[in-house]
């Protein structure tokens, strides 16, 4: 398994317009503008970009695949600065 860049992406998703009836003219016309964050994994979905929360040596959790068309905006997130875990509390 290839572990990419630690990124934020931003998508359009598909949504629900309505629950129950309603009028055409109700429908939300807008996208539905997703922001995800997570690590990249390569090579694993043909047409996705796959980013996945946690990352083992093996095993991978928290996955999702975004279909290349629906991807607005990818930028990477930078690691590196450490904070004390006493700032967490």
């Amino acid at each position: 398994m290839t572990t990419g860049k630690l990124v934020r992406v931003r998508w359009h998703d598909a949504h629900a317009i309505g629950t129950g009836w309603m009028g055409v003219d109700e429908i939300d016309a807008g996208p539905r503008n997703i922001s995800t964050v997570g690590w990249v994994i390569h090579g694993v979905k043909a047409g996705h970009l796959v980013l996945v929360g946690s990352v083992d040596d093996d095993m991978i959790d928290g996955g999702i695949a975004i279909p290349i068309g629906m991807i607005r905006e990818i930028v990477e997130l930078v690691d590196g600065a450490r904070l004390p875990v006493e700032q967490l509390s």
